[in-house]
């Protein structure tokens, strides 16, 4: 998400030699944001990041998990994953972990790491990861819809 890129980066304006050659500087790929100076730009990004905020806690966490690099709030997304199966007592976090692309010491979560996380077999893995990862599309296609209706709401997107 583009919110979470920008609010990552220091505001600094480095001179272009583009700039000093009288050559255009790039276009950016979003047009609400042409002719924005980068404190402008930090200022709508820290927007959206109140949006994602005041918004269902569990999709908040996804989002905040998925875009923003941020696991410390985890344990929501699985409390409401365990609410879809029948088998609560396999600990989810590594999963829900790997579906949102979050590093664990600097390396990707492997097949491995989830099947040791669940105490089972490599078929049995495969399955939880089926269903969770069906669970988490639903959560994911919700948390875009909300923050993409506060969005158009707040004017920062067009209708499509």
């Amino acid at each position: 998400m583009w919110a979470a890129q920008v609010r990552e980066t220091l505001i600094y304006k480095a001179p272009s030699i583009s700039r000093m050659c009288g050559k255009p500087s790039r276009p950016t790929d979003n047009d609400i944001l042409t002719g924005l100076s980068p404190e402008e730009v930090h200022r709508q990004a820290d927007n959206i990041y109140s949006m994602i905020i005041n918004i269902d806690p569990v999709c908040e966490a996804y989002l905040l998990c998925k875009y923003f690099n941020d696991p410390d709030h985890v344990s929501r997304i699985v409390s409401r994953v365990h609410l879809h199966l029948t088998d609560r007592s396999r600990d989810l976090t590594m999963l829900i972990l790997a579906y949102v692309g979050a590093r664990i010491g600097g390396r990707e979560i492997t097949h491995r790491m989830i099947r040791e996380s669940l105490c089972c077999h490599n078929a049995s893995a495969a399955d939880y990861r089926k269903i969770v990862y069906s669970i988490m599309d639903k959560l994911h296609s919700q948390s875009i819809d909300i923050i993409e209706r506060k969005m158009i709401d707040a004017g920062l997107v067009g209708k499509w």
